[in-house]
C-alpha cells in the first residue's frame, strides 16, 4: 500500500533478552505431547500436506508491536488494533500472543484474559511473514500424521539493513519452548507470499518469490521444487503482481487474492479512479489466472472482488484492501477502513461465506504501516 510511513521504515536494532511464558491448557496439552524437533524431513520419507486456512485450527499465533521507534506516534493505535483483532479471534479459537520480554504485562492488559501471552525475543509484529508455517507429515509407509512447523528463512522482506534476527528465530524458539517438531528450511519465504488451498495448490506472485532479494536468481522451476519439497505443493499458480507498486513486500499474494474454497478465489479488481499502474496490475493478474487449473484439475473459478477503499489516518490517505482477511473456526476476521465502504464489503463477503460469521475490525493503523489482519496472524492447524 502506498504510504509515507511504512512498517519497514521503522525497523531498528534491538537486543534480545530472555522471557517467561504463559499459555492456554489446550495449547500446552497438544504441543507438549509431541516429540522434539525433527532433524530431517524428506518427501522420500513423508507425505506432506499443507492444510488450507479454512480447515480447523488449534490456535492462532500473533505478535505484539512494542517499539515506539518502529511506529512513532502510531504505536498506541497499532496496539489497540492488534488487541481488537486478538479479542475477535479469541471468540472462536485460542490466541497465543508473542510479546517481547518485558512487554507481556502490557499485551495482556490490552488484550484481556481471553488472549494468552508468551514472552519471547521479538523484533516486530508481522507473524504471518516470519512465523512458522505448519504442515502435516505422514510417513510414506503408513503411520500417524505429525504436525510440523516449517521454519523458513526471514530476512525483513529482502532488506539487509533491517534487523530481523529475533523474528527469524521465532519458529525455532516457539517450537523448542513447546517441544513441537520443526524443520529448518534454507529458503527465504514469508507466509504472506503464499496461499494454499489444502488440496495441493499454492498461489503466489512472480513479483515476490522471484525477487532476487529473497533467494537470489531463482527460477519458477526452482521455487516450485522448493514448495513441493517443503509444503507438498502439487501445483503452483502464479500471478504476476501484488496490489501496488513500491510495496516493500514486493507483491504479497494476500493483498490481491483470497480463497473462498478449493478451486474458487476472490481476485482484486481495480477501480476506475485507481492509478494506471494499479489498474494494469489488476488486469494482468486477471488475464494470468483466467483458464488456469488447480492441482485437482479444476478450472479455477474467479470471483471478481471490486471492493477497495481509500482510507485516511495520521494525515495520510492510502489504499485499503478487504482481501487481507483471516479465516478462523466459524468466522472471517476482516480489516475495515472505518468508512462507508465497510458495510457493503462485509455484506458481500457474507454471501461468499454463508456459514461463517463476518467480523470487521478497524485496521487503519495497520494499513498505514503496511498490513492487515492476515499479515499479523498465523494459524496452527489441528
Amino acid at each position: 500500500m502506498a504510504s509515507p510511513l511504512n512498517r519497514r521504515q521503522f525497523l531498528t536494532a534491538i537486543a534480545a533478552v530472555a522471557g517467561t511464558a504463559a499459555s492456554s491448557p489446550l495449547w500446552a496439552q497438544s504441543l507438549l505431547s509431541r516429540p522434539a524437533a525433527l532433524q530431517f524431513l524428506s518427501k522420500a520419507n513423508y507425505d506432506l500436506h499443507f492444510p488450507g486456512e479454512d480447515q480447523p485450527h488449534l490456535a492462532t499465533l500473533m505478535s505484539w508491536p512494542h517499539r515506539r521507534g518502529f511506529y512513532l506516534n502510531t504505536l498506541g493505535a497499532m496496539q489497540d488494533e492488534m488487541a481488537a483483532i486478538a479479542q475477535a479471534i479469541a471468540q472462536y479459537e485460542t490466541v497465543l500472543m508473542i510479546a517481547h520480554p518485558g512487554q507481556g504485562a502490557t499485551a495482556q492488559s490490552k488484550c484481556g484474559p481471553s488472549v494468552r501471552v508468551l514472552e519471547l525475543p521479538l523484533d516486530d509484529c508481522w507473524m504471518r511473514d516470519n512465523g512458522p508455517v505448519f504442515i502435516h507429515a505422514t510417513p510414506t509407509g503408513g503411520g500417524q500424521s505429525t504436525r510440523v512447523a516449517m521454519d523458513f528463512g526471514f530476512n525483513a522482506w529482502g532488506n539487509p539493513n533491517w534487523q530481523s534476527d529475533n523474528d527469524d528465530a521465532i519458529p525455532q524458539r516457539l517450537c523448542e519452548r513447546f517441544q513441537h517438531p520443526f524443520h529448518t528450511v534454507p529458503f527465504v519465504l514469508e507466509g504472506g507470499a503464499i496461499h494454499g488451498d489444502g488440496e495441493g495448490t499454492i498461489y503466489t506472485t512472480e513479483e515476490c518469490l522471484l525477487h532476487p532479494s529473497r533467494n537470489g536468481s531463482v527460477t519458477k522451476a526452482d521455487v516450485e521444487a522448493q514448495l513441493a519439497a517443503t509444503l507438498g505443493a502439487q501445483k503452483v499458480v502464479w500471478l504476476p503482481w501484488g496490489l501496488t507498486p513500491n510495496d516493500l513486500t514486493e507483491g504479497h499474494i494476500d493483498g490481491v487474492l483470497a480463497l473462498i474454497e478449493p478451486g474458487k478465489v476472490l481476485l482484486q479488481q481495480a477501480r476506475p479512479t485507481d492509478r494506471p499502474d494499479v489498474q494494469l496490475r489488476a488486469a494482468e493478474n486477471l488475464a494470468a489466472l483466467q483458464g488456469q487449473t488447480d492441482a485437482q484439475g479444476r478450472v479455477i473459478d474467479i470471483v471478481p472482488w471490486n471492493w477497495m477503499s481509500d482510507t485516511s489516518i495520521f494525515g495520510a490517505t492510502f489504499e485499503h484492501t478487504y482481501l487481507n482477511f483471516y479465516l478462523v473456526n466459524g468466522a472471517v476476521i476482516v480489516p475495515t477502513a472505518s468508512n462507508n465502504d465497510d458495510a457493503p464489503a462485509l455484506a458481500e463477503l457474507q454471501t461468499h461465506f454463508p456459514n461463517r460469521d463476518i467480523v470487521g475490525v478497524e485496521c487503519r493503523a495497520l494499513g498505514y504501516n503496511g498490513g492487515g489482519v492476515h499479515c499479523v496472524t498465523q494459524q496452527v492447524p489441528v
